[in-house]
């Protein structure tokens, strides 16, 4: 990478020529983090020096003087008290009387703490805007609502301590979804995300792609859950050990009902010629046999909560067309009897219809 492409996040030159959810993203990341954003997107080479100097060191002056403060009112609280302080756009400096010798090394020790974790966080706020911005770069629709300050403000600081890949990766996509649309995440789902761990992650993921869409754009996990340990295989995909689905319940991601019996989906009814349903973008025609009324079928033993329904959209499953086929020969299986047609959508690949008769 030559030297004036390095220090920004993306190699953008010019804000003004931006597209407009890269403009969006940075409206709302200067809602959150003041001007840094622009210099974010600017050529290193080109930003003013201004511009440059708060990207990289005004934020964490800033910060650093704030600290220092408050580590000199505290320092006041445990016995001295400040006799004399000046408070300038560079420096804190304060007079303390009974100035114990070891409160000075004390304090130099939480300074240097203090500038350290604010490095880290900018590093991780960058992180995760560069997985939003990647997100964006691909010229989705935005909507011009602006994304709400409460979002915002609870957004930054939350990702502030966010530091595996993974989950910035995820974070990232909550950033673009909300400037896309905003209204998408709840703050009870940014609440949830700041205690969810890799391995939830993952196996949230994996669920994900036992989702299904339907006509009213409900979107639906279809598993069945077998009782018998003895038929479960942990590594295979398609399949769920009972303690991972309770976790996923546990933890709120989830409705998990083993013992209750599969559910009836509200709506998924064969009374028209024909019902569509689809999974990962291809359709699948329903219809019921002449001369048989089918109303509802079973869709197994999971449902999405509020927040789990929010986060489906952002997951990046590897989908698996053995999962339709193994849904269409689960609900055969118990009786239904009907025919399917599998519609390929473009640019998808072959699709396995196998058992679907």
């Amino acid at each position: 990478m030559s030297d004036e492409a390095k220090g920004s996040l993306i190699n953008i030159k010019d804000v003004a020529g931006l597209s407009e959810p890269i403009t969006k993203l940075i409206s709302t990341i200067e809602a959150g983090c003041g001007r840094l954003a622009n210099a974010l997107w600017l050529n290193k080479k080109d930003a003013d020096n201004e511009a440059y100097r708060i990207q990289q060191v005004g934020q964490a002056e800033t910060q650093l003087l704030i600290e220092r403060a408050k580590a000199i009112a505290g320092l006041a609280e445990g016995g001295q008290y400040v006799d004399k302080m000046e408070i300038s756009l560079d420096n804190v400096q304060a007079q303390l009387v009974n100035h114990p010798p070891q409160s000075a090394a004390l304090f130099e020790r939480y300074s240097e703490r203090a500038a350290y974790q604010n490095a880290m966080r900018q590093q991780n706020i960058e992180a995760v805007v560069e997985k939003a911005a990647e997100v964006l770069a691909h010229g989705v629709a935005v909507s011009d609502e602006p994304v709400s300050q409460a979002f915002v403000n609870k957004y930054f600081r939350a990702v502030e301590d966010v530091s595996e890949p993974a989950i910035q990766a995820l974070w990232g996509r909550i950033l673009a979804g909300e400037v896309q649309q905003p209204g998408s995440f709840s703050l009870r789902t940014l609440a949830f995300l700041t205690t969810l761990t890799q391995e939830e992650a993952k196996d949230f993921e994996r669920l994900c792609a036992h989702v299904w869409q339907f006509p009213s754009g409900k979107r639906l996990p279809i598993i069945f859950y077998k009782h018998d340990p003895s038929s479960m295989d942990p590594g295979h995909a398609r399949q769920f050990r009972f303690e991972t689905l309770a976790h996923l319940a546990d933890i709120g991601l989830i409705d998990f009902r083993p013992q209750t019996g599969p559910w009836a989906l509200a709506g998924f009814s064969i009374g028209a010629p024909a019902t569509q349903i689809a999974y990962n973008g291809s359709m699948v025609m329903v219809s019921g046999l002449p001369g048989r009324k089918l109303y509802k079928i079973a869709s197994g033993n999971v449902l999405l909560t509020k927040i789990g329904a929010e986060l489906v959209p952002i997951c990046k499953p590897a989908y698996d067309y053995q999962i339709m086929d193994d849904v269409m020969q689960e609900w055969m299986s118990k009786g239904y009897t009907f025919s399917s047609t599998v519609l390929q959508p473009a640019g998808n690949g072959p699709v396995d219809g196998k058992g679907l008769k």
